[in-house]
């Protein structure tokens, strides 16, 4: 990007180009021993961040945030006491050098029943060299489709490029109106050399509208999408910004799920940031 100095995000990260598929990797080999003591110890002590969002069946959404060691131990303790993972099936895969993508179906057992279940799941794995950070998850919905047809992928291509070019202008409103009414987003930041850290948990239109706005969420400078993934459940997509966020100026890398919903509007913006001031 034009307003890039010497210094650039890649190189004050401690990440080898494989690391996030590596890492993912480890962890997604470890969740098969359905061991707590083997699976936690693949999450990171750099940060930890898990936000997983589902819908009921009647279209409640419904949110699990963790955001400590103790949580994420507990977390897991609570996953292989529920239900058992049996078998993974993989439909996309994205990886960078600090982010894995994982859209996989999943067999699990149920501890208390015994019974097989199956769902589908897009997941952002966020990685530091010693582990994951944690799981971004959007579970598939009940209105979602098994495939979208020519005329629904341009309607969604056209969408995330008015959530995009909205954005770009600094537009809070333009935004919003590629949302659905039922709303949830989660954005995490994470300054790569520093101390700084955001969560943002956004649940009502109006709390995303303050998230989104470049008060808060800085004025873009520059954008860029190097990725996208579009399915009928969800869209991926990976930017590189430049950010005046008024006491300072950041490069930052955004890897976010924006979830479809029934309307085929955004639900939200699950996301996981990486960033150094310029």
């Amino acid at each position: 990007m034009s307003i890039s100095t010497s210094r650039t995000l890649s190189s004050e990260m401690p990440h080898s180009p494989e690391t996030g598929r590596r890492i993912a990797r480890e962890h997604g080999l470890s969740e098969f021993t359905n061991d707590v003591d083997t699976i936690t110890p693949t999450v990171s002590a750099w940060d930890q961040h898990f936000a997983l969002l589902s819908s009921t069946p009647d279209g409640e959404l419904q949110l699990r945030l963790v955001q400590d060691t103790e949580g994420v131990h507990r977390f897991y303790v609570d996953r292989v006491g529920t239900r058992l993972l049996l078998k993974t099936h993989g439909e996309n895969d994205v990886s960078s050098s600090w982010y894995k993508l994982t859209d996989t179906h999943a067999e699990w057992q149920s501890v208390s029943t015994g019974e097989i279940e199956h769902n589908r799941a897009a997941v952002l794995f966020p990685a530091w060299t010693d582990g994951i950070i944690g799981e971004i998850m959007w579970d598939e919905p009940a209105w979602s489709r098994e495939s979208i047809g020519a005329d629904e992928g341009v309607d969604i291509s056209r969408r995330l490029e008015a959530y995009e070019a909205a954005w770009r202008s600094g537009d809070t409103q333009a935004r919003l109106l590629t949302v659905e009414d039922k709303t949830c987003s989660v954005i995490r930041v994470a300054e790569v050399d520093g101390e700084r850290r955001s969560l943002t948990v956004a649940c009502s239109k109006e709390e995303l509208r303050e998230a989104w706005s470049p008060s808060s969420a800085g004025r873009v400078l520059e954008l860029e999408r190097p990725t996208r993934v579009t399915t009928s459940t969800y869209v991926f997509a990976a930017y590189q910004l430049a950010l005046d966020l008024g006491d300072r100026t950041v490069a930052r890398e955004t890897a976010v799920i924006l979830p479809l919903g029934p309307n085929g509007r955004f639900v939200g913006e699950l996301s996981y940031s990486m960033e150094i001031a310029v």
